[in-house]
C-alpha cells in the first residue's frame, strides 16, 4: 500500500528548499510537499497515509515515499557561471584541494 515516486528539481531548490505541490491519488489539487534547505539528491521524503488504501486495515492507507531528483543544468550562461564561481569561492574549495588524499602518504 505504500507508494514511491520520483520528483525533479533543480539544485537551487534542493540547496534553499522550496514548498511544491505535488499530485497524489484522490486529490486533485495535489498536496503541499516541503522541500528541507540542504537537500541531497537521491533523499527521500514521506507523507504519511497519503499512499494506495490499505486491504487490510479499514479506512487506511500507506505511505507516499519521494525521492528526490537534483537536475545540475548542463549549459549555462556566463552570469550564472560568475555566480557559481563566486559561491564556490565564499565555501573556499580551493583549501579543500590541497589536503591530502586519503591514499596519499603523510
Amino acid at each position: 500500500s505504500h507508494l514511491l515516486c520520483e520528483i525533479p528539481i533543480s539544485f537551487v531548490q534542493a540547496a534553499l528548499g522550496e514548498t511544491l505541490t505535488i499530485p497524489v491519488l484522490g486529490n486533485p489539487e495535489g498536496h503541499e510537499l516541503k522541500i528541507p534547505a540542504g537537500t541531497q539528491p537521491g533523499d527521500v521524503l514521506t507523507l504519511r497515509e497519503l499512499g494506495m488504501p490499505d486491504p487490510e486495515r479499514r479506512n487506511a492507507r500507506g505511505d507516499l515515499f519521494i525521492k528526490v531528483n537534483v537536475n545540475i543544468p548542463k549549459k549555462l550562461t556566463n552570469r550564472q557561471k560568475e555566480i557559481l564561481e563566486e559561491f564556490a569561492d565564499s565555501l573556499d574549495l580551493k583549501k579543500h584541494k590541497k589536503e591530502k588524499k586519503f591514499w596519499e602518504k603523510s
